[in-house]
């Protein structure tokens, strides 16, 4: 893997000493290689990986299965933010002793949307940012570079990136001259579900927007900067679980950034 130098100084160790641990949290940013380096753990103990859904009976098949099959096994679960109250408690109880053999792994974004009872019997990995250098040693494309802060992010074509920069200067037109009609009209090139073909992805763009509005708006006083900033985390918080539409809390944030410029 580029990068991550000091988790792999962790495996490394965890092999030396044979201590690979039964249940393993993986934190990171979409793209920043979360199942690359599960399955980095996977490759080092030579044993098979099974990816499961986070639904509350996915889990608990899972757990079933667990017990009865005795081969040497890793059970992934993808971007488990937002499993269920139900599914993580589910979850807590096999992860407390987990079944001879079994190992399990999640992924999640944001470390702090996890249960404090799984978290704290889980050995936490977070992923390490990315440096420049590590960035530029994959990719020389100077707009990528300029936007992408992950490994993932990088494979993103060059022509939507483009399409997703001149979608952030509508919104910061619509800004300048306080106009509702014309915020609403650039959101609707934002993808409302993962079925929208054609449409911008919300994560990006809210990146894109993020480090263009606080250039566009450095003049402002202190107060619209603090009050901005607050509805920008709100939203940034929101975007970073699977179960929000994350169009429209786009569309609020806008929303409340227009109503604080027009102050």
């Amino acid at each position: 893997m580029i990068g991550q130098k000091n988790n792999i100084q962790t495996l490394i160790k965890w092999r030396c000493n044979k201590s690979v641990p039964r249940f393993i949290i993986i934190a990171g940013d979409e793209g920043s290689g979360r199942l690359t380096f599960a399955k980095a753990i996977m490759r080092m103990l030579h044993i098979t990986g099974i990816i499961n859904d986070c639904k509350i009976e996915d889990v608990r098949r899972t757990i079933e299965y667990a017990y009865s099959y005795t081969a040497p096994t890793m059970y992934i679960f993808r971007n488990a933010d937002d499993m269920s109250v139900g599914a993580k408690n589910a979850l807590l109880k096999v992860v407390e002793e987990p079944p001879n053999n079994a190992y399990f792994i999640m992924t999640v974004h944001n470390i702090d949307n996890m249960l404090g009872t799984i978290r704290s019997r889980g050995t936490v990995i977070k992923m390490e940012p990315y440096t420049s250098q590590e960035l530029n040693s994959v990719c020389d494309d100077k707009l990528k570079l300029e936007y992408c802060t992950n490994i993932g992010e990088l494979q993103i074509e060059h022509s939507e990136l483009e399409r997703i920069e001149s979608c952030v200067d509508d919104v910061i037109e619509a800004l300048n001259t306080q106009s509702g009609t014309r915020l609403l009209k650039a959101c609707t090139q934002l993808k409302a579900k993962q079925t929208d073909t054609g449409k911008i992805d919300c994560s990006l763009f809210f990146k894109i927007f993020k480090k263009t509005f606080y250039l566009a708006y450095e003049p402002f006083n202190l107060y619209i900067n603090l009050n901005s900033m607050s509805h920008i985390f709100e939203c940034e918080r929101e975007i970073q679980r699977g179960i929000v539409n994350k169009k429209a809390s786009i569309e609020c944030m806008l929303t409340k950034l227009l109503e604080d410029i027009k102050k």
